[in-house]
């Protein structure tokens, strides 16, 4: 079986730091339903199954949901920051799901899909990996931050793209190998300190052969990506749209 997973976490976490959500008070996914209807209507179009992980979500969205799109309530809360926190989950899911043969992590309210990613899937590659190119201060500022909370983490040398923790994917073994190693790597971070791009980025430099790493087009367009401009063309052509 191919799946999807997702999530939409409103309660209790730092949604207030995603996607400019600032400081309203209202849950995210109340001002961004078309967005995730987006991720939802593209899933059906490309005829794969998916699951929306929610803690709360509004009556309009759930009525959404069909045979192949499912929304499960989860309201566990292992760390305070919802990007860090939805990686445990998937871990917990994928670990009793043994019947999922391949599996797709994605964010939900910007991202959508043109064709279905397995589609794309080999045996010469083991996991399938959103990248981006943006200058490095911000990911050297995370480093600083989570260092000074008593790790010692260095960002790779020789890292030439970002890896973005957006799109994840792979066969279930190689995609619960991922989610060990980076799980492991945010138990060493203070709760609150948003950790999975820089764990995920150790993930795949340390745990990984690079060379076995699919990432960038056709998977997905050109965001931020140096020397590429981010087109209608180059997102037509791709089977994840990022951003």
């Amino acid at each position: 079986m191919n799946l999807i997973l997702t999530s939409v976490m409103s309660r209790d976490t730092g949604t207030k730091q995603i996607n400019n959500y600032q400081d309203r008070v209202k849950p995210f996914h109340i001002d961004q339903h078309h967005l995730i209807k987006r991720w939802i209507d593209s899933a059906n179009n490309i005829k794969t199954s998916g699951i929306i992980f929610y803690d709360q979500i509004s009556d309009k969205l759930l009525s959404t949901a069909n045979t192949t799109i499912k929304f499960k309530q989860e309201t566990k809360l292992t760390r305070s920051n919802h990007c860090d926190n939805r990686f445990y989950i998937y871990k917990e899911y994928l670990q009793q799901n043994k019947d999922i043969d391949n599996v797709f992590l994605t964010d939900c309210n910007d991202v959508y899909f043109n064709k279905n990613p397995f589609d794309l899937m080999s045996n010469k590659y083991d996991l399938y990996v959103g990248s981006e190119y943006r200058p490095s201060r911000w990911c050297n500022q995370r480093f600083e931050l989570i260092n000074g909370y008593g790790v010692s983490w260095e960002l790779p040398q020789d890292e030439k793209i970002r890896y973005n923790m957006g799109i994840i994917g792979g066969r279930r073994d190689q995609v619960l190998k991922f989610l060990e190693h980076i799980v492991s790597y945010m138990n060493h971070v203070e709760s609150s300190i948003g950790a999975n791009t820089p764990a995920g980025i150790l993930t795949l430099h340390n745990h990984f052969d690079l060379s076995r790493v699919f990432t960038g087009q056709p998977l997905h367009n050109h965001f931020r990506m140096a020397g590429f401009e981010d087109t209608e063309k180059t997102r037509g052509s791709a089977y994840i749209v990022h951003k």
